[in-house]
């Protein structure tokens, strides 16, 4: 009765199959296996397509037409043809409505970029941004886990496909073209230059660092390096923040390009108090965002923003607040415009 051709395609025997109208294919116009990173619509509308194109081409003039070579073979009876094509739209409608229900759960990707999103010694995945995953997947009553991925595979997977979040990110104008959605900010990053504490270095602008012929420490083909190097700063490429603390604590260069919160991470993981060194200048504060991608249903959208506002409501903020300047050894915030972020400590010389 049917096959499955070199195309991916389900072909019947043409005998008992009718030609689709207007055509001459005996082949049907898709594949039952069914491409679940389609989006929502597109699923409803190729549904359409392929109920029209069985029931549609169901005539008459299809049953009664065949081709020459069939005549020797007897027709399948209309009762039974109606059945079987009946029970094909059946099969159908169970897999898209398992697939749908599967989609209804978006996949939760993160990448290591401590104390908003690390990996624990025992491999789970922590921080602060992970709190409030895990606490939106509580009031949605989700079990979608939370995977770590580098940021570049995370990203790539994120424009791909649809359903997928990805936390943190920033909001750029070319990723809302792109079609992203956000929902935030949940962190406010704050990039500064470190000092050693107790340094005599001032500096207000970046343009007074590379007058000073200072040399800043900065983790290789990061955008904070970047800057410095297209405004003529010495800089010394490190592989991570580790390596740009120790050399900044051992003096052997004169500053340090971080974020405030990621610098109290870094210092705690070496062993070391957070007011090891201070912040002398910020460079650019930028808040980051759950980030969902493009061409996700709408009403998932809705009901992650929802339960993201429903959480301020609670005191989950405040006691999030508190269990990380515990363990960062630093004083936190929560505030709705700019997310989590580290309070200005009292030996900094910087306002952020």
């Amino acid at each position: 009765m049917s096959h499955l051709g070199t195309d991916g395609k389900l072909r019947w025997n043409a005998c008992a199959w009718p030609s689709v109208p207007g055509t001459n294919s005996k082949v049907l116009p898709y594949s039952p296996r069914f491409k679940w990173g389609a989006s929502h619509h597109t699923r409803i509308i190729r549904l359409k397509e392929f109920s029209h194109a069985v029931f549609g081409s169901f005539t008459s003039a299809a049953m009664n037409k065949q081709n020459d070579h069939c005549n020797t073979h007897p027709e399948l009876p209309s009762g039974s043809l109606r059945f079987a094509l009946a029970l094909a739209l059946l099969i159908w409608l169970a897999a898209l409505t398992s697939g749908m229900a599967q989609a209804q759960e978006l996949r939760l990707l993160t990448s290591p970029w401590p104390p908003s999103n690390y990996i624990r010694t025992d491999g789970i995945p922590a921080g602060i941004s992970v709190d409030v995953i895990e606490a939106i997947k509580d009031r949605l009553k989700l079990e979608t886990p939370v995977e770590v991925l580098p940021w570049a595979r995370g990203y790539l997977v994120a424009q791909s496909d649809p359903n997928v979040l990805l936390f943190t990110a920033g909001r750029t104008p070319e990723r809302v073209d792109m079609g992203f959605h956000f929902v935030g900010p949940v962190v406010m990053w704050t990039h500064a230059l470190m000092a050693r504490k107790g340094s005599e270095i001032a500096v207000d602008a970046v343009d007074a660092v590379r007058s000073q012929n200072l040399v800043v420490a900065g983790v290789r083909g990061s955008w904070q390096i970047r800057l410095l190097q297209d405004a003529g700063v010495q800089t010394v490429e490190t592989e991570n923040h580790e390596t740009g603390a120790r050399m900044l604590l051992a003096e052997r260069v004169d500053l340090w390009i971080t974020s405030r919160l990621q610098a109290s991470s870094v210092l705690k993981d070496l062993g070391r108090d957070a007011d090891s060194v201070t912040a002398i200048h910020t460079v650019k504060r930028s808040p980051s965002y759950l980030m969902i991608s493009a061409e996700t249903d709408p009403d998932i959208i809705a009901r992650w923003e929802a339960a993201y506002e429903d959480l301020k409501q609670t005191d989950f903020f405040e006691k999030t607040v508190n269990k990380w300047s515990d363990q960062l050894g630093i004083a936190l915030q929560f505030r709705p415009a700019e997310g989590f972020s580290a309070r200005p400590a009292p030996h900094d010389k910087t306002g952020s």
